[in-house]
């Protein structure tokens, strides 16, 4: 009885950490990415270009201001900005100050963005994602923290 009863804890473990496993890994085909723009619209988010960058940010958070002036756009590359903060005068703010349109910010309403990306259960802020044109993820935090 103690043996089968073993086997059987051994065979739930395995099972939810593939689970976990599964929730939580960096998505090689990022898809159906939806978060709410200012207007609390859910919008489907595309990632058509060859570089799509994904800031995660929060609008009281001056360093967010710095790392979005470090991000180099082009024709062949996009970006949006992604929130927790519900907040809408302080995003708006932080799109004033940093003279951005508010078409490309986001509000992540039910706190997805960890899982959308799969980057685990701790997400810092700022966090900087690149998504290229084939929708793998690239978490390129580092690169521009100095």
């Amino acid at each position: 009885m103690k043996k089968t009863l073993k086997y059987i804890s051994i065979l739930i473990l395995i099972v939810v950490s593939i689970q976990f496993y599964n929730y939580y890994k960096n998505n090689s085909n990022v898809k159906n990415i939806r978060y709410n723009n200012l207007s609390q619209k859910i919008k489907q988010i595309s990632f058509s270009k060859e570089k799509n960058y994904v800031l995660y940010f929060d609008p009281d958070c001056g360093y967010c201001s710095e790392l979005l002036k470090k991000i180099k756009l082009n024709e062949d590359s996009s970006i949006i900005c992604v929130t927790p903060n519900k907040n809408i005068s302080l995003i708006n703010a932080f799109i004033k100050k940093n003279n951005i349109s508010n078409n490309i910010v986001y509000i992540d309403s039910n706190d997805s963005f960890a899982k959308d990306f799969g980057l685990g259960f701790i997400i810092k802020i700022p966090t900087i994602l690149l998504i290229n044109n084939k929708r793998e993820v690239k978490n390129i935090t580092d690169e521009f923290v100095n």
